[in-house]
């Protein structure tokens, strides 16, 4: 009846719960239901529930009751996601690292227990390039994967892909549960380890000589893939007498003379320059080949500002500024005469000129010479050469005219009369003097050179006109003085007669030089003896 009506009610002072039914008669089942959905094991304070419920009668007096005491454990659900602590990571990783290199460690947290909570997390790495590195899928550290060529290919490469853009996951529930995602940027660290390489293995270029620069600006360039890498250039080798500098952060090549650019003793007139650029670590080199035009700024220079030769008249040789030897007829070479020009090309071709020209800078001899007319010469030689416009030099040959004995002596007067005075007889004895012979030669200043002698035919008439027999006896009786006698003794012609006078018509007189041929000049000699 009415007196086994009664109700149900929780003492919870976390208002958590909710009993069911709130009334009952005579017997029934009570559940105890979730009031809210504020449970949360992750609160330590809501992980247990002691939980009083009261059954008290309605319709009586005294209304009785009864409790039951409930005792509710919370049990953990997988409600919480992996929460990272930062919304998105960087790190920094060098091209060259190996394998293995430790590029950081990212962790995630969960609320929940167990498997749904940390215990639970496996990270995983994904992304344009997130197969270079590697990551412990429980630990979170993210390593350099391996690759078989560091810094280069497909391997960790700052000059191929600087930065990677990647997406780093976090799952509870060993990879089935909540996940979270946040974004990872890892910048690569340039390394050098590239050398410096030139745009240009071969530069090429033309300069004037006397140029202060090239134009336009002459520059080499080489670029490094490594950013980090600073370029430094040099001149290594071919930079003969210093005459280029380059300027060693630019790779400007500039000429090092400020008044242009000078080539003399230079050989050649291309130049060819080896430049290194060089970083820290590594080096190239390249070529520069420099033409260089020639301009026409040297004079033609002679070996010599004075020439000395000598002519003897006779004969011809020819040395370079010695003593020279020639004949003295035309087209004979008296002297080869030598310039230089520290010019190039037509700029150093030389022509040689005497008033007249000339090309070769032999000089001949034009007509006869004559020593007793002129015995030297001062010739003005002129070196001139083909450049525009062209330059010249000038030397001065002295030329001696040496004499020699070409001239044929005389007698003088031609024809000459002997009087055999009255002191004279004809007994005279053997050595007697009547008479001395005069004869001249252009060759000589000393006539004490000259020698005579009386040669055949001598032909005599005694004083009727009749000729005189031409006998041995009568050669032994007239004749000139030994044909060479010591210089000291006078020249005279001796007459030996036996018993008639006699007049000698012809006698001849050879000229007699030391060391030369003899040359003959004839004279007629009338000796009349009375």
């Amino acid at each position: 009846g009415s007196n086994s009506e009664f109700s149900l009610r929780l003492e919870d002072v976390s208002g958590a719960f909710v009993v069911e039914p709130k009334t009952a008669t005579g017997s029934t089942s009570v559940n105890i239901r979730v009031a809210n959905s504020s449970l949360d094991y992750e609160d330590p304070n809501q992980r247990k529930f002691i939980i009083l419920v009261i059954a008290e009668e309605l319709n009586t007096d005294p209304r009785l009751s009864s409790t039951a005491t409930v005792t509710v454990s919370i049990a953990d659900a997988n409600d919480n996601f992996p929460k990272f602590y930062q919304d998105g990571y960087t790190a920094t990783v060098s091209e060259t690292a190996s394998p293995g290199t430790v590029v950081t460690t990212i962790t995630a947290t969960d609320r929940d227990s167990g498997d749904f909570g940390e215990n639970g997390i496996i990270y995983q790495l994904s992304g344009n390039g997130a197969e270079n590195f590697k990551v412990n899928n429980k630990t979170g550290v993210i390593t350099v994967a391996v690759c078989p060529t560091p810094g280069t290919g497909n391997c960790l490469d700052f000059e191929t892909k600087p930065v990677y853009y990647l997406n780093y996951k976090a799952m509870d529930d060993n990879g089935k549960g909540h996940s979270t995602v946040v974004p990872l940027m890892i910048q690569v660290i340039d390394a050098n380890d590239n050398p410096p390489q030139f745009l240009s293995q071969n530069y090429k270029v033309t300069i004037d000589e006397g140029a202060t620069k090239f134009d336009p600006p002459l520059r080499v360039q080489a670029r490094d893939p490594d950013k980090s890498s600073e370029i430094t250039y040099h001149i290594l080798e071919g930079n003969i007498n210093n005459l280029f500098a380059i300027d060693m952060h630019s790779g400007e090549i500039t000429v090092v003379n400020a008044f242009g650019l000078d080539m003399t003793n230079v050989s050649s007139d291309i130049i060819s320059l080896v430049v290194e650029a060089k970083d820290e670590k590594f080096s190239s080199s390249a070529t520069v080949h420099i033409s260089v035009r020639d301009v026409n700024n040297n004079q033609p220079v002679f070996y010599q500002r004075e020439l000395r030769c000598f002519n003897t008249g006779r004969h011809a040789s020819s040395v370079l500024f010695q003593h020279l030897l020639f004949k003295h007829w035309p087209r004979t070479s008296v002297e080869q005469t030598q310039a230089t020009d520290a010019d190039s090309g037509v700029n150093a071709d030389l022509s040689y000129v005497i008033q007249k020209g000339g090309y070769t800078g032999l000089v001949k001899v034009a007509s006869n010479l004559d020593y007793d007319r002129r015995n030297i010469y001062n010739i003005e030689i002129i070196a001139v050469d083909h450049g525009i416009p062209s330059l010249t030099g000038t030397t001065t040959l002295t030329v001696n005219i040496v004499n020699s004995n070409d001239k044929d002596p005389y007698f003088s007067p031609p024809t000459q009369r002997a009087e055999v005075r009255n002191d004279v007889s004809e007994d005279a004895a053997t050595g007697t003097v009547f008479y001395t012979l005069n004869a001249k030669d252009p060759d000589i200043n000393d006539t004490e050179v000259l020698h005579f002698a009386a040669i055949d035919p001598i032909t005599a008439v005694d004083k009727n006109g009749k000729q005189v027999e031409h006998t041995e006896d009568f050669k032994s009786r007239n004749y000139a003085e030994n044909p060479r006698p010591p210089s000291h003794q006078p020249r005279t012609l001796h007459s030996f007669l036996h018993n008639k006078p006699i007049r000698v018509e012809r006698l001849t007189a050879p000229n007699i030089k030391k060391s030369q041929k003899d040359i003959f000049g004839p004279t007629d000699v009338t000796v009349n003896m009375d």
